[in-house]
């Protein structure tokens, strides 16, 4: 009798956990919606945002092969993907009107870049930022690029080994960081960096042309065809505050990630006694040392150590012997070269740029009272050229390669 009581508890008790179980009201089917995977904003001709979408189309791509990817450059007369733009007062008002026109649900949870145009970016992100932020598709790990070309061009490059355009724009971001000559920025930073003491640096995207034209067959037709264009990574955009006040090269974010403690893998070009030596940077160590001023926090000192363990990876003459003499030569000049160049972009920075881009300000509200931050936390960007900062690098030679002594061909 027991036993079927159980038995007759446990089943009322599973027909009632099943009323709480949700169904499929509200649904969204995947074939009934449209992923965006890139999107640019810029500025509209006649209102104020123009927004542009990449949305794929699977059932092309599945079909289409590697010859999908030439859809993007005119290569094909149906691309497997869908590009559109739309003018707005508003980001929203730019998505409504796309959506009047898709026959799916248009998705942003899936988008892998955001691109800005310089010219919304010199006038402030702040509007896109709390759109980006309200939004729950947007991703807080979706990437932000700038650039000063068209975005409809960028978003229709196509790679050979790509099959979509932003599936190349994708991959381009996951190893630009990885050659030190750009920095990586999320959706998710604009919280972080948009505080005093700590400026946004958001890579640069631009278009470049192949230098090498694509083999032409016997097939081929005599016109003339385009060259073939590539996507670069390369530098960075600075902000203050919102808006942005100016550029970074390739060099100057392999010594500002140097200045911030992160990773680099930079070769190192020198000439030592008229011959040109290439080292490889295989792991860096930054040791940084806040002294606050507290009656005065613009004139707090920072203390910058860097140190770079490296491998020499060219020489340029044959025959050569290297020797423990030519290695410290090589490091002294290599020494000099990069704190030569942290030095030029502090004054950067400070003088020109008006941007805490290293992060000064945010170390040095560490190490006081909250009372005393507070005081120059409007204006901190006033305070912050009277830093005294203070550089020192050292550059270790580990490895050789293969061989002590270069290759001589007589």
């Amino acid at each position: 009798m027991k036993r079927l009581v159980r038995t007759f508890l446990s089943v009322c008790l599973f027909i009632s956990l099943a009323t709480l179980l949700t169904g499929c009201y509200g649904r969204n089917e995947m074939e009934e919606t449209a992923f965006v995977t890139a999107f640019g904003i810029d500025k509209g001709s006649d209102k104020e945002f123009k927004l542009t979408i990449l949305v794929p189309a699977p059932g092309k791509i599945a079909g289409s092969g590697s010859a999908g990817g030439g859809g993007g450059e005119g290569g094909s007369e149906n691309p497997p993907y869908w590009l559109a733009s739309a003018e707005g007062r508003t980001l929203w008002e730019c998505f409504q009107e796309l959506s009047k026109r898709s026959s799916r649900r248009i998705q942003f949870a899936h988008a892998a870049a955001a691109i800005i145009h310089e010219n919304v970016a010199r006038q402030g992100l702040e509007p896109l930022i709390d759109t980006f932020h309200r939004n729950a598709q947007m991703r807080p790990d979706t990437n932000v690029l700038v650039t000063t070309e068209p975005i409809e061009d960028i978003l229709q490059v196509a790679f050979p080994l790509e099959s979509l355009p932003s599936a190349y724009l994708a991959r381009l971001q996951l190893f630009a960081h990885k050659h030190s000559q750009t920095t990586e920025y999320e959706v998710g930073d604009f919280y972080a960096s948009s505080q005093a003491g700590q400026e946004a640096v958001i890579p640069r995207v631009s278009i470049c042309k192949e230098s090498t034209p694509p083999a032409r067959s016997e097939h081929d037709e005599e016109k003339e065809k385009p060259p073939p264009k590539a996507l670069l990574i390369e530098g960075a955009a600075v902000f203050r505050q919102d808006r942005q006040v100016g550029w970074l090269d390739g060099q100057e974010i392999f010594a500002l990630e140097s200045i911030r403690g992160r990773q680099v893998r930079n070769p190192l070009s020198v000439e030592v006694d008229g011959i040109a030596y290439t080292i490889v940077i295989r792991e860096n160590y930054r040791k940084i040392k806040v002294i606050p001023n507290l009656s005065n926090l613009g004139n707090s000192e920072i203390q910058i150590k860097v140190r770079y363990e490296t491998d020499l990876g060219e020489v340029q003459r044959g025959g050569l012997t290297i020797t423990n003499e030519v290695l410290n030569k090589v490091a002294v000049k290599a020494e000099e070269q990069v704190s030569t160049l942290m030095r030029n972009l502090i004054q950067k920075a400070k003088y020109e740029l008006a941007s805490d881009i290293f992060g000064f300000g945010e170390l040095i509200r560490r190490k006081v009272p909250d009372r005393v931050w507070r005081q120059v936390k409007g204006h901190w960007n006033k305070e912050f050229p009277n830093l005294i900062v203070s550089v020192d690098t050292e550059v270790i030679i580990r490895r050789l390669g293969m061989t002590v002594r270069s290759p001589y061909i007589e």
